[in-house]
């Protein structure tokens, strides 16, 4: 059975970011893709955003769950340290927000 994480903050993170349809998104821990689940449903046509990860396992999970954003979102293997470097490679020149989500991963426990 998978574990699928909701986020417990969406709502503010939603106000915080001020997600609109134009805008493009790095979120710099994807996991299973709650928060970008979140972030791609929350307009519409939805917003860009790039889903950040080393853990490869948990981005396959978020790459199955997110198949229907089609080309709104693109997943990358790697850190967050690196981010600067991967948003280059998936086009993005500037962004309208980041999440990081710095909380502890019960999936990697």
């Amino acid at each position: 059975m998978s574990v699928i994480h909701t986020p417990v903050l969406g709502a503010e993170i939603l106000t915080a970011l001020d997600v609109r349809s134009d805008g493009s998104y790095i979120d710099c821990t994807v996991g299973e893709g709650g928060h970008t689940a979140m972030l791609l449903a929350a307009v519409q046509p939805p917003p860009r955003v790039l889903g950040i990860d080393l853990d490869a396992s948990a981005l396959a999970t978020a790459t199955a769950r997110l198949a229907s954003f089609g080309d709104a979102v693109t997943l990358a293997h790697g850190s967050y340290v690196d981010m600067k470097r991967l948003a280059t490679e998936a086009g993005m020149d500037g962004v309208d927000g980041i999440l990081m989500d710095l909380g502890l991963s019960s999936l990697q426990l």
